[in-house]
């Protein structure tokens, strides 16, 4: 009991204790309070810094913000004992390299001490490692890799550990990281390299076997052709259905066209004619027939005659001698088929030798021909060539005369043969 009616008593205190204060008004009211008085031995105190956990090339600030007891000035020595490292202050920051044991020592002017210990775990921080900038063509395809692990979130949306974009334009790439402590950031800029145009004239072409074939190619960039030209326009045989590419490069972005050639078929000809063993007579009219007829026009050439007509079949004479003939025929795209055959001058034996051994057994076969005997009458008439009979009898051998008139289409006589001839009996 310190008292009644003491309004501020001085109490000296060794121990804890309560104190129980009563207070009585003039009309007999009571109000009552505690007080409990901690009563702190000699010495100072701290209240406990707790263990936490920092990401690795963070620091730490510790502050030690409660303290009892103790005679000022005090001296913070702060020890890490993974780095070894020892530092006074309050607050203080401090950089741990690795998960270690942080030892607090407070003195005061007296000398009395105190101490804690505080646990930091350093946990190691995503290190992302994406490219600073890329140089990347239109439409190509680029793949952002942070190569440390982690939770990614992409500026695009993206969670996934990759991120694959389609470049269609300049774009800057965000990327957070965190193993759910821990969080880094890193950034990409993607700089889109534009493709080169590339235009080939004429984008197709039709064209005949052995033409020349040319094209053109138009670029912002550097050209190279499939057939390993570099030059703007190239030339070539065309020889069959084909196509032609080009590459363009602009900066190492590359654009790649071609154009298609489509050869004509044009079928091979062949050539009949009247002639008897590719012979004719002087003067006598040859008849060619150039098949198949399904050309625009033919042109036939030879000595120094050149005929064309859109028909395919032509009369023409030949020189005494003998002449090549050279055939042509054009279809509608103006391809050509060609041939040549070479027709010999005939010359009229004086005899022949009707025994069937296959030689010389008929007389001027493949010409209209009469054969008269020595009395004028005629014994045989055609163009199939006499065989030296009469009424289906050798005749007899000995010399008859042979009239040969050759004529023109219409029926006119253009020219006669006619002389001696000796059948021979072998």
């Amino acid at each position: 009991m310190i008292g009644e009616n003491t309004l501020n008593p001085v109490v000296i205190v060794d121990t804890s204790t309560y104190f129980l204060l009563n207070v009585i008004d003039t009309n007999g009211c009571t109000w009552t309070d505690v007080v409990f008085v901690n009563v702190i031995p000699y010495g100072i105190y701290i209240n406990q810094i707790s263990d936490t956990a920092i990401c690795s090339n963070d620091s730490i600030t510790l502050l030690v913000n409660h303290l009892f007891g103790g005679t000022p000035p005090f001296t913070y020595q702060w020890i890490i004992s993974a780095d070894a490292d020892t530092t006074y202050g309050n607050p203080v920051t401090i950089l741990p390299s690795n998960s270690s044991n942080i030892y607090l020592s407070v003195t005061d002017s007296a000398g009395f001490v105190t101490n804690d210990t505080i646990y930091i775990t350093v946990i190691e921080q995503p290190q992302p490692a994406l490219p600073d900038t890329l140089f990347i063509c239109e439409n190509d395809t680029v793949i952002l890799d942070p190569q440390t692990l982690g939770n990614c979130y992409w500026s695009t949306g993206d969670t996934s550990n990759t991120l694959e974009i389609l470049v269609t334009q300049d774009s800057t790439i965000y990327l957070s990281i965190t193993n759910d402590i821990c969080t880094a950031y890193d950034t990409s800029l993607i700089f889109m390299k534009p493709l080169p145009y590339l235009f080939i004239n004429p984008a197709s072409d039709s064209l005949c076997l052995g033409d020349t074939a040319i094209f053109v190619a138009t670029s912002d960039g550097s050209i190279l052709w499939s057939n390993g030209s570099i030059d703007d326009t190239i030339s070539f045989e065309a020889t069959e259905n084909d196509s032609i590419y080009a590459i363009a490069d602009l900066n190492g972005c590359y654009t790649s066209n071609f154009a298609t050639i489509y050869i004509y078929e044009v079928p091979e000809i062949s050539v009949t004619t009247s002639a008897w063993n590719n012979e004719v007579l002087p003067g006598e009219p040859l008849t060619l027939e150039i098949l198949p007829d399904i050309f625009n026009h033919y042109i036939v050439n030879y000595s120094d005659n050149s005929l064309t007509d859109d028909h395919n079949i032509f009369t023409l004479f030949i020189s005494p001698g003998g002449d090549s003939i050279y055939i042509t025929a054009v279809t509608d795209e103006g391809c050509i088929s060609e041939d040549t055959i070479f027709i010999n001058s005939r010359k009229i034996p004086n005899g022949f030798t009707p025994n069937n051994d296959n030689v010389n057994d008929k007389f001027m076969p493949g010409v209209p021909i009469k054969i008269l005997n020595r009395w004028g009458q005629i014994v045989y008439e055609g163009d199939d060539g006499w065989d030296g009979t009469i009424n289906n009898k050798l005749a007899v051998p000995g010399t008859y005369y042979y009239i040969i008139e050759l004529k023109d289409e219409n029926g006119k006589v253009i020219k006669t043969y006619n002389g001696d001839l000796l059948l021979i009996k072998k």
